[in-house]
């Protein structure tokens, strides 16, 4: 696609289209503290995935788990490079903007398999007994 043709279709955005294009889709250089936040999310989706291999029978259902793993990071540490880590108002475009009730349901269920995991865990090395 040529300059002009590049121009002319920006062009034709809405300011809040454009402040969106401009705040994802340009490059975002770490800043301090955020390389460690990335490795955080790295770490924890490693152990998930992990997991998820250790215990899942071969299946499409496993290879979409990996997957859907995998965004999450990919996500979480884009939300990290864009956001720098805090929150700002107004930045999300609408058309994205209620995914905050499901990231609450991501936090819920990765919560609750961090409590499953750690009994799992508990009962491989025998330290309680099975309810």
């Amino acid at each position: 696609m040529g300059k002009g043709q590049e121009e002319g279709t920006i062009q034709a955005l809405s300011n809040e289209d454009r402040r969106y294009l401009d705040t994802h889709f340009v490059h975002h250089p770490p800043k301090s503290g955020q390389l460690e936040k990335h490795q955080a999310l790295r770490d924890a989706a490693r152990q998930f995935a992990g997991l998820i291999l250790e215990i899942c029978p071969d299946s499409p259902e496993k290879t979409h788990a990996l997957t859907w793993v995998q965004q999450a990071m990919m996500n979480g540490n884009a939300a990290i490079s864009i956001h720098g880590g805090e929150s700002e108002a107004g930045i999300l475009h609408p058309r994205i903007s209620d995914t905050a009730a499901s990231a609450q349901s991501i936090m819920k269920s990765l919560h609750a398999f961090g409590t499953a995991a750690n009994r799992r865990e508990e009962l491989i090395q025998g330290n309680c007994k099975e309810k």
